[in-house]
């Protein structure tokens, strides 16, 4: 049997009706939060790969905190990526990875000129918030 145009109608004008602030499921919040810290991660790697191009010098310090941070957000992707995608609370251990890789970003402005941490400042608070807004981590991220 073919619905008819009122049934069509009707289930467009339901479907509108619906709350548009509905909550957003923990996987897919933990996920947006990998996705901030992968971007803020991006960004000090690219500034530190062209400050060592423009002073021709090694910037191990740079690696020294981007080693792991990276290896935090991999940590925390693959715990995202191994959540029930039913369940109601994020991990611990994303919390705690995504934490700790923001803490480490963090240092790498030490390293920067001025104008470089000026524009990483935001992501990185922007990374902590996300990162913090998913729930707790019983080590403080350390």
């Amino acid at each position: 049997m073919k619905p008819s145009t009122a049934t069509i109608f009707l289930g467009v004008a339901l479907a509108a009706c619906a709350p548009a602030n509905a909550p957003v499921p923990p996987r897919a919040e933990a996920r947006a939060a990998v996705l901030v810290a992968k971007d803020a991660w991006v960004t000090a790697a690219t500034a530190c790969i062209d400050l060592a191009k423009e002073t021709m010098i090694d910037n191990a310090t740079c690696a020294k905190y981007l080693e792991p941070a990276h290896d935090a957000i991999v940590v925390a992707a693959d715990a995202v990526d191994a959540m029930d995608p039913s369940a109601k609370v994020t991990p611990p251990v994303v919390v705690c990875s995504l934490i700790r890789a923001t803490q480490a970003i963090a240092k790498t402005p030490t390293t920067l000129p001025k104008a470089v941490a000026d524009v990483l400042a935001p992501i990185l608070d922007e990374a902590a918030k996300v990162a913090s807004g998913l729930g707790s981590c019983p080590d403080g991220g350390v």
